[in-house]
């Protein structure tokens, strides 16, 4: 009997997977298309965790290190500008990001680490300094510039002889 079944399980054997074979390939020509659409969401999905696991170790980092310098610059151990050495151990760090990227990043940053903390607005009018504009007479012939001492009296005459001082009245300069 022990015979009869595996002279069976082998006859039977190739059938069976020969008719396995045959459904999943015509399962496969009916769930292609969903496939087509799927596999490049997932594919976008696990590239996105990958980028947001290396965004949080850029997170992690980056706040270590700016921890780091404000301790050496609290206690003077800091040479040169807190920002410069900032940007040459993250990039020391993550060599493939840029200037431009590291840039956005840091503003990332600073942005979820100010997050909930007060908007200081400064008073922009207290830094504006008023000026006074000087009104500076020039001559419309030699155009040298008019002093009170060469000033003389307006005079609505065209034709002037060569030496004659000619007055001018004030007006608004033009751009």
């Amino acid at each position: 009997m022990q015979e009869f079944m595996s002279n069976l399980v082998t006859v039977l054997y190739p059938i069976l997977l020969a008719t396995l074979t045959f459904l999943a390939g015509k399962l496969s020509l009916q769930i292609a298309p969903a496939l087509e659409k799927i596999v490049p969401i997932v594919i976008d999905y696990i590239v996105a965790k990958v980028g947001s696991v290396r965004f949080d170790n850029m997170v992690k980092y980056g706040k270590e290190i700016w921890s780091k310098l404000e301790e050496d610059g609290r206690l003077g151990d800091l040479v040169g500008n807190k920002v410069d050495e900032y940007d040459k151990m993250m990039i020391a760090k993550f060599p493939k990001i840029t200037a431009v990227q590291l840039n956005l990043f840091n503003k990332g940053l600073a942005g979820f680490i100010n997050k909930g903390r007060e908007v200081i607005i400064k008073d922009v009018e207290a830094e504006i300094i008023k000026a006074t504009p000087i009104v500076k007479y020039y001559d419309p012939i030699t155009l040298k510039e008019l002093t009170d001492a060469t000033l003389a009296p307006v005079t609505t005459d065209t034709t002037l002889e060569t030496g004659d001082t000619v007055g001018i009245t004030p007006s608004t300069p033009t751009a």
